[in-house]
């Protein structure tokens, strides 16, 4: 592409006025409803060292969330026990 026309990139988490996290894939949905829609890259981007630091996961979170979910880069499990992952 084009590096002159790429814009900055914003790395962010949504919360709800509860404090509980909205996942990325519902916030993926509510901003393809927008006309035009958002565009926005969701997830941790296949890199999960980056992930778990971002999001403050212990190695043994990482694990059970694999374990208990089967969470795996590129699915759908964006809240497991009430906590991004």
């Amino acid at each position: 592409g084009n590096g002159k026309r790429a814009g900055p990139t914003v790395a962010f988490n949504v919360y709800r006025h509860d404090n509980s996290p909205v996942g990325y894939n519902e916030v993926s949905k509510l901003a393809a409803l927008d006309h035009p829609p958002l565009q926005l890259r969701t997830g941790c981007f296949c890199n999960p060292g980056a992930c778990q630091e971002a999001l403050h996961l212990g190695d043994e979170d990482v694990k059970n969330n694999f374990l208990t979910s089967g969470h795996v880069c590129g699915d759908h499990h964006d809240v497991i026990d009430s906590n991004p992952t």
